[in-house]
C-alpha cells in the first residue's frame, strides 16, 4: 500500500512540476515581446526642429503698410511663413545663394503687404496679407528708398522722389538666427552673418509723432532696386542725348564733361554688374487653417523694384 502511494505521489508531483517548468518561459516570452513603449521614436521624427528663423518676417520693417494696419498685421492671424525657413535649410534656394560655390552672396529681406479678397461674393471681403522680398546679391541691392504720395489733404500733395535710406532712418540691419542670440557679439563674425533685414531705427510712438509729410514718406518708401534692362536702356538714352550736346560744345567744356561722363559710366557699370548677379524671390504666407486662403501669387513687387525670379 505504501509502494503504491508513494508512486502515485510522484506521478501526480510530476506534471505539476512539469507544468511550472513549461509555463514560467511562456511568461518571459510574453514580457519581453510586448513593444508598447515604441512610439517614443515616432513620435520624435515627427517632431519639427527648432525653427532658428521664425522671426526673420516679423523683424523686418513693413513698407507699403497704413500705420493702422501695423498691429493687425501681427495680431490678426498667426501667419506662417515655414516656406521661407525651409529655403535658407541645405538644399533650398536661398542656402545654395549663401553657402554654394559662390558663397560671398548675402539675403536682403524686405516686408510689404498686398490687399487681397479673403472671401467671394455674395459680400466680398479684403484683407492686408503680408509678403516677403529676398534677394541674394554680393552687396546691398539698394542704399535708396522710392516713395510715390498722394496726399489730397494739402495743397501739392503729389510727391515722387529717390533718397537715401539714411534720410529715413533706415537701413539693413544683420539678422541673428533665435539659437545664436546667446552667442558672444565678437563671435558673430561677417562670415555668419549672411542675412540681412530692412529695419528702421525710429521708435512706434516716435514715428506716430512725426510731422505728417515725414511719416507719409517712411510709410509708403520701398528699396529702389535698379533692374539691369531699364539701367542698360538709360545708359543708351544718356549718351544719345548728351554726346551730340557735346559736340556742338567748345573743347574746354567737352574735357569739363569728361570727368563726369567717366564717373557716370562707372557708376552705371557697378549697378549694372550688381542687378545682372542679384535674385529676387518673393514668398507669400503659407495656408493654414487660421489664415485666409491666397488665391493670386503674382511675381510683381512694386514700380520700384523689378519683378520676382521666383515665386513660393
Amino acid at each position: 500500500m505504501e509502494k503504491g502511494g508513494s508512486a502515485k505521489r510522484k506521478a501526480s508531483q510530476m506534471p505539476e512540476f512539469e507544468d511550472k517548468k513549461f509555463t514560467r518561459p511562456l511568461q518571459k516570452r510574453v514580457k519581453t515581446s510586448q513593444p508598447k513603449p515604441k512610439p517614443e521614436p515616432e513620435h520624435l521624427e515627427v517632431e519639427e526642429e527648432p525653427r532658428n528663423l521664425k522671426d526673420l518676417w516679423k523683424s523686418a520693417f513693413p513698407v507699403m503698410t497704413s500705420w493702422w494696419e501695423l498691429d493687425r498685421l501681427y495680431s490678426k492671424f498667426d501667419w506662417d511663413f515655414s516656406n521661407l525657413e525651409r529655403e535658407f535649410v541645405q538644399g533650398g534656394k536661398l542656402h545654395h545663394e549663401i553657402h554654394g560655390e559662390n558663397n560671398k552672396k548675402n539675403v536682403y529681406v524686405f516686408v510689404t503687404t498686398e490687399p487681397h479678397i479673403v472671401e467671394g461674393p455674395p459680400s466680398y471681403k479684403c484683407e492686408s496679407i503680408p509678403v516677403v522680398v529676398a534677394i541674394s546679391s554680393l552687396s546691398p541691392p539698394s542704399q535708396e528708398l522710392a516713395y510715390k504720395i498722394t496726399d489730397l489733404s494739402r495743397p501739392g500733395g503729389r510727391e515722387e522722389a529717390i533718397i537715401p535710406m539714411k534720410e529715413m532712418k533706415m537701413g539693413w540691419i544683420p539678422y541673428i538666427p533665435m539659437d545664436k542670440r546667446d552667442a558672444q557679439v565678437e563671435r558673430l563674425t561677417k562670415h555668419s552673418l549672411k542675412i540681412y533685414y530692412l529695419g528702421c531705427k525710429q521708435r512706434k510712438a516716435a514715428l506716430e509723432r512725426l510731422e505728417r509729410g515725414r511719416y507719409l514718406k517712411i510709410q509708403y518708401s520701398v528699396p529702389y532696386i535698379v533692374d539691369h534692362n531699364s539701367v542698360e536702356e538709360e545708359n543708351e538714352q544718356d549718351f544719345e542725348v548728351e554726346l551730340p550736346a557735346a559736340e556742338h560744345a567748345r573743347e574746354e567744356q567737352k574735357e569739363a564733361r569728361r570727368p563726369a561722363f567717366a564717373k557716370m559710366r562707372e557708376e552705371m557699370a557697378r549697378e549694372l554688374a550688381l542687378a545682372k548677379n542679384m535674385r529676387i524671390y518673393k514668398f507669400y504666407p503659407v495656408q493654414t487653417p487660421r489664415t485666409p486662403p491666397v488665391e493670386k501669387k503674382l511675381a510683381k513687387i512694386n514700380n520700384y523694384c523689378r519683378d520676382a525670379d521666383e515665386v513660393f
